[in-house]
């Protein structure tokens, strides 16, 4: 409370509520889409700036990868990434608002040549693109959390099987290490997450709120904006989750039809294939810890 007495705002002009149907997750990255680079500004900066320190592209490097399907892309950072370092990449996602900004962003950033994006849902990949069209597919982010089961989860992973040239790779990552909460299901706790981003003047703070009742959580989500002008909106959703932990990955990749699979941990944009590691110090790094499972067609 102290960053909003210290901005004095001239009112609180909107407060709203949204409750989810069957379109929520629609809804909500359709809400958010202007200012959901804000969020994310950090890896923007590193595209403007030192796009080839980026982890993800420092890892490509190391496979024969010429075109790349970036699943649930949202404003496209991944895509714009990918492209600006030489990839051919399609992006594809739910929110038609969240990829008219990846289009403005690869405008921006000149990836257009090498960047295109789609409007769809990624367990039904088969019905806009072809077999064995791609020889990577990226899932950055918590994507798959927005599905509503393990089957849900399965599909989007064959989808994305199908899509794969023979020896294709698939690169999935979660972006928070969830095992650690794994133990507290059922005990009624409640997680809350804050963060502020400052940006050219305007202010925002989102606070996600979960209550610890078993993997597929209700979680509320409220977004503080205040923009240069000082007028402040309150705008809170409810959005369910499911959480999605390490072992049950690596077991639904495998029933997808992936071999060979590899877990990884990011931390401080490292990534680390130690994954032991994780394990040891996994009650440690909690959040800001990137899960990557790679699989292979």
């Amino acid at each position: 409370m102290a960053l909003l007495s210290t901005i004095e705002p001239a009112a609180c002009n909107k407060i709203k509520t949204l409750m989810f149907s069957k379109n929520q997750v629609v809804t909500f990255y359709d809400s958010i889409a202007s200012i959901y680079d804000l969020i994310i500004k950090d890896k923007w900066d590193i595209i403007g700036g030192n796009n080839d320190k980026y982890w993800l592209i420092k890892y490509l490097e190391k496979h024969e990868i010429s075109t790349i399907l970036d699943c649930g892309c949202g404003t496209g950072v991944d895509a714009v990434s990918l492209s600006k370092a030489g990839y051919s990449c399609v992006g594809c996602d739910i929110s038609k608002q969240m990829l008219r900004r990846a289009n403005d962003n690869a405008n921006k950033y000149d990836a257009k040549n090498n960047c295109a994006f789609v409007n769809c849902d990624i367990t039904k990949l088969s019905r806009h693109f072809r077999t064995a069209q791609f020889d990577a597919v990226t899932c950055m982010g918590n994507v798959l959390m927005h599905l509503s089961g393990g089957d849900q989860i399965i599909k989007a992973l064959s989808e994305m099987n199908f899509v794969l040239k023979p020896g294709g790779r698939c690169f999935i990552a979660l972006d928070d290490n969830y095992d650690w909460v794994e133990n507290l299901l059922g005990t009624k706790r409640v997680i809350f997450h804050i963060e502020a981003f400052c940006p050219s003047g305007q202010f925002m703070i989102p606070i996600h709120i979960w209550p610890v009742e078993s993997e597929v959580v209700r979680s509320q989500v409220i977004f503080i904006y205040i923009g240069k002008d000082r007028e402040w909106t309150i705008t809170k959703f409810y959005l369910p989750l499911r959480l999605i932990f390490l072992k049950q990955l690596l077991s639904m990749m495998k029933k997808a039809g992936f071999t060979d699979l590899k877990a990884s941990y990011v931390k401080n944009g490292q990534l680390n294939h130690d994954i032991t590691k994780y394990w040891i110090t996994s009650t440690g790094i909690r959040k800001q810890t990137q899960i990557l499972i790679e699989g292979k067609k």
